[in-house]
């Protein structure tokens, strides 16, 4: 036998012995792909079992003026007025607190605040801008709400709403009037109101209320 024929036989002999081995390791791949496959589809089974839990659903927001500040706005159509100077003066630093206070019992339109600085005020009692009487804190607060219901009102959110506070704020302690020529303002504003006619509101907010 040439040695051609035997080094023949030998090669085909180890191709022989190597198949096997290939096979091998060609399943070992599709072993894993079978493994991930499996894994998955437990997985997904396991789901089916837990729980899902529930969807709070979120709070809707409020619309339109809550009845809570109709009542407020109400209450002070029947609230006396604070007493003028020089009875209840305030001193300085407690400007903020008691302007707080007077606050949490006016209503303001939904969404809106009143952002006086009042820490701000000179602290000098002879000042021309200080603010040193209570009266004159309420009367502030009460004027600027009023001026935020008329904005609230052009914006036509809630105009029933903010016509139902409207037409109290005239009743409002600081807000009564004896003279005749804020009595024609207040009784134009209300006809203004009453007959949706924006032109003399937005006018009264223009002129009256820039600051607020």
């Amino acid at each position: 036998m040439s040695r051609l024929p035997m080094l023949e036989a030998q090669l085909v002999a180890a191709a022989a012995r190597q198949r096997p081995r290939a096979r091998a390791r060609a399943r070992g791949p599709r072993r894993i792909a079978i493994g991930l496959v499996a894994v998955a589809a437990a997985a997904a089974a396991l789901l089916l079992f837990v729980p899902r839990r529930e969807q709070v659903p979120a709070t809707p927001p409020v619309k339109g003026v809550p009845a809570a500040t109709l009542v407020l706005s109400h209450a002070l159509t029947t609230a006396p007025k604070p007493p003028r100077a020089p009875y209840g003066r305030v001193r300085h630093e407690a400007l903020p607190a008691v302007a707080a206070g007077i606050e949490a019992r006016t209503p303001y339109p939904p969404g809106m605040r009143d952002h006086f600085d009042w820490a701000a005020r000179p602290a000098d009692p002879s000042a021309m801008s200080s603010i040193n009487f209570r009266a004159d804190v309420q009367a502030l607060v009460e004027y600027r709400a009023y001026c935020l219901w008329l904005k609230y009102w052009l914006r036509g959110a809630d105009m029933a709403g903010a016509a139902s506070v409207i037409a109290d704020i005239p009743s409002w302690p600081t807000r009564r009037q004896t003279d005749a020529y804020e009595l024609r303002v207040q009784g134009a504003i209300q006809t203004a109101v009453r007959s949706g006619d924006a032109a003399p509101v937005r006018r009264e907010v223009e002129l009256n209320c820039r600051g607020v």
